[in-house]
């Protein structure tokens, strides 16, 4: 048996993180090993983490996925960072990508995509839904 990968979930919706959560559970291929609220406490959460995957929602109060994406690459490029969004503008993609993440899906979409991404980023390769 393989390891795990280690998932950090970052979203403002505790509703979206327990799905998430109940949908990865269900596959010992993933491991969430934390979430949080927003961008400042995932930047916390990073000092006592070592998330292989960091699933990041964009739009959130007090710090957004774009900026705290950008802030936690900064400190560690090796970071794999997917941004998730209920905003289909190009303007986030574009956001995200900027900030250095190396996915990007709708949450619309996850059912079909999340696993798929996931795999993707960790295989070193990029995963942007358009």
């Amino acid at each position: 048996m393989s390891v795990p990968i280690k998932i950090l979930i970052v979203d403002d919706s505790t509703f979206f993180r327990n799905a998430l959560k109940l949908f990865l559970k269900s596959d010992y291929k993933y491991q969430i090993i934390g979430e949080a609220n927003n961008g400042i406490e995932f930047l916390e959460l990073l000092n006592s983490t070592h998330p292989d995957i960091v699933l990041m929602d964009i739009k959130m109060p007090i710090m957004d996925g774009a900026t705290a994406t950008k802030q936690a690459l900064f400190s560690n490029n090796f970071l794999k960072i997917i941004g998730l969004s209920m905003h289909e503008e190009f303007d986030y993609l574009k956001r995200m990508i900027e900030a250095g993440a190396k996915g990007y899906i709708y949450k619309n979409s996850v059912n079909d995509n999340l696993k798929i991404a996931i795999d993707t980023v960790m295989n070193g390769e990029y995963f942007f839904q358009n």
